[in-house]
Formats: structure tokens, C-alpha cells, sequence
């Protein structure tokens, strides 16, 4: 969600970007990321119409095409990798037990609600195998405030088991497939009144998918 405004008044829109990116065979080898906004904007406190009219200005992010050896596109990764970049050294490493698995968890995050944004960084990334993920969701069970959702919606319909937890006026969610334990989706959700923004509003979702192509920057066919 972003918001803008002009003199006392202000305007609160979900803002669509698309984010690619390119796995070779060989993760060692180039990869590639694109990112963009697409221009589509679901509008949450007053309209594109309003906020013209008020003269509100309306900016588009330009994001650079990404190229990096091994993924790395953030310059002074951890050289064996964390959660945001599980390298396999960083997943032999993990605790195979789930309670201590969650404590590392805990003590990495600092905790409480960062401790799902963290395992659902590294599930994100679809570089976690099934056995890790699955012991890393066994690992959230451990999570104080946990609940779990059936039939939760992500961005495009796709129905899958939400996992998630309240905290600092803000409920944090993350959607798996039931049947592989992959996250095909995110969301955020106001636990309270802000900024003019009805608690129950939805202030961020996503919709994770993946396929296999021919080449670096080939699009999927289906």
C-alpha cells in the first residue's frame, strides 16, 4: 500500500508490481531479475479521480534489470547465506529438530511476528527442498500466536492454508499449498485504525508462482 497527498488530504492505494526472476539449472551460474509496476491500483482511501483532482502527485519506481552470478543482487550478501538467500552451506546448518530449529529462528528474527516475515522469506525463494520446508513448518508451530486459516485467497484466487499472527496493529500472513508446503502467497492486514485506514483492511498481498523455461528471460508457455 502507498499513500500520497496534496495540503490536508490524503490518498491510500494498493500499488501492483511484477517481480521475475530467473533460476539457471546451475545456481552458481547468471541470474536474472525484473521488476516493474504494472500500473494496476486498487485504490483503499479515496480514488485516482480524488486524488487528481486534489493534485496529488501519482510516481511510477523505475527498477533496473538485475543480473547477478549465483543470485547475489544485493551487494555483501552473507557469503554462505541466510534466510533471505538460503544457500544450501545455510540450510545444512539449520537445526534438523523442529524446537531448536525455531529457536534459531527466533533468535535470528528477534522474534514474535519477524519470525514468520523471516520463514517466509526463505519459502519464497522456492530454493528451500521439501524436507527443509517441511521441517521449517514444523518449526512454526513453536511460534507463540500462531493461528492457521483454511481456504485462504492470495492475489489470484488460488486457495491454499494460511498461516499467521497479529502483532504492533498489523496481522501477518503467509498462504501455502496444503499439499507441497510451498508459499503461494503473502498478506498483510490492519489490526486497527491508521491513518484513516478501517482496521480489516488489506495493505499488501501477493501471488507466488513458478515454471520451468527454455532459457534465461524466456517466459512460461503456461
Amino acid at each position: 500500500m502507498m499513500t500520497t497527498g496534496a495540503e490536508n488530504e490524503s490518498f491510500s492505494f494498493l500499488n501492483e508490481h511484477l517481480i521475475e526472476t530467473w533460476i539457471p539449472a546451475d545456481p552458481n551460474g547468471e541470474w536474472l531479475r525484473r521488476r516493474g509496476e504494472t500500473g494496476n491500483r486498487k485504490w483503499v482511501k479515496g480514488t485516482e479521480a480524488e486524488a487528481q483532482a486534489a493534485g496529488a502527485v501519482i510516481e511510477e519506481t523505475p527498477w533496473p534489470e538485475q543480473r547477478a552470478k549465483g543470485g547475489e543482487f544485493v551487494q555483501g550478501a552473507p557469503e554462505h547465506g541466510n534466510w533471505q538467500f538460503p544457500k544450501p552451506e545455510f540450510l545444512a546448518g539449520l537445526p534438523t529438530d523442529p524446537e531448536q530449529l525455531y529457536e534459531r529462528l527466533r533468535q535470528d528474527s528477534g522474534g514474535g511476528k519477524q519470525s514468520l516475515v523471516y520463514a517466509a522469506d526463505a519459502l519464497r525463494t522456492g530454493l528451500v527442498p521439501a524436507a527443509a520446508r517441511a521441517n521449517l513448518l514444523r518449526a512454526l508451530t513453536y511460534l507463540p500466536g500462531l493461528d492457521v486459516t483454511d481456504g485462504a485467497a492470495d492475489l489470484d484466487g488460488n486457495k491454499g492454508v494460511a498461516l499467521g499472527i497479529s502483532e504492533d496493529g498489523e496481522r501477518q500472513e503467509i498462504i501455502l499449498n496444503p499439499g507441497t508446503g510451498e508459499v503461494i502467497g503473502e498478506r498483510t492486514v490492519s489490526d486497527s485504525m491508521f491513518a484513516g485506514i478501517p482496521k480489516g483492511t488489506v495493505t499488501g498481498y501477493s501471488s507466488i508462482t513458478t515454471a520451468v523455461v527454455d532459457g534465461i528471460g524466456a517466459k512460461p508457455t503456461r
